[in-house]
């Protein structure tokens, strides 16, 4: 299977096709699992499949509600103005979907702990070239005087 697209659109017809050749049936549906991909160009992320119906507010709406870390089927209903069957089916008693992005993200402080590690890697990159920049001028023997200043943002 292609792992690589250009932008969303062809990545959708490509994954669409990929789920009516070999999806397996799972919960009423077609579905895949473990599949990856590269969009080389996200910003271009609008797709624009007929059948799809896909819409640029309700994407706005459920980023929102993703960012909002709250399973509420509720507060995607107050962002978009209605809550779409596919979410009403798929909550649970209490009103919520845990295994929405932005209540997994919150939960345990996923992105918190992500940023941190990210961060921990980049200053350690940052030090090891600072070293190497240093040995090499060392090495070099330069006689003159050297200023390097090295701005991390965090």
């Amino acid at each position: 299977m292609k792992n690589t697209f250009h932008n969303a659109d062809e990545a959708y017809e490509a994954l669409l096709d990929e789920v009516i050749i070999n999806g397996i049936e799972f919960d009423g549906t077609q579905a895949i699992f473990n599949c990856g991909f590269y969009i080389t160009n996200p910003e271009d992320n609008h797709i624009t499949n007929k059948q799809r119906n896909w819409s640029l507010e309700y994407a706005e709406a459920e980023w929102q509600w993703y960012l909002s870390g709250d399973p509420s089927i509720d507060k995607l209903g107050e962002l978009y103005g209605k809550i779409p069957p596919i979410w009403e089916r798929m909550a649970n008693s209490d009103r919520e979907v845990n295994s929405n992005y932005g209540y997994q993200w919150k939960r345990k402080a996923q992105i918190d702990y992500v940023c941190a590690k990210l961060k921990t890697i980049l200053i350690h990159v940052t030090q090891q070239l600072v070293y190497t920049t240093a040995k090499n001028m060392i090495n070099t023997r330069k006689t003159h005087l050297v200023l390097m200043q090295f701005s991390l943002l965090l």
